[in-house]
């Protein structure tokens, strides 16, 4: 077990019944049911993520670059956004 932290996690009564059944069936600790199932969550979206952050890195900095924002100080901008909404 080494490289494991222990977490302790709240499950619905129905979770832990049908987690239970599982363990049997496949004769494996719900320990480690409960790891292979977040790990399969955590691979199928790390995909996702990883679009996620291109996006981001691609538009930092497009307002700057931005003809209609030229000679515009944007923060400025939004603190008197924020002031009109009481903000």
């Amino acid at each position: 077990m080494n490289g494991l932290v222990r977490t302790q996690v709240l499950l619905e009564e129905q979770q832990r019944v049908e987690l239970g059944l599982l363990s049997a069936v496949y004769n494996q600790s719900m320990g480690q049911l409960v790891r292979y199932a977040v790990g399969s969550y955590l691979k199928k979206n790390a995909t996702g993520m990883e679009e996620r952050k291109a996006l981001i890195k691609k538009l930092a900095g497009c307002l700057a670059n931005s003809p209609n924002w030229k000679n515009i100080d944007a923060a400025k901008w939004q603190r008197s956004l924020r002031r009109e909404k009481g903000m």
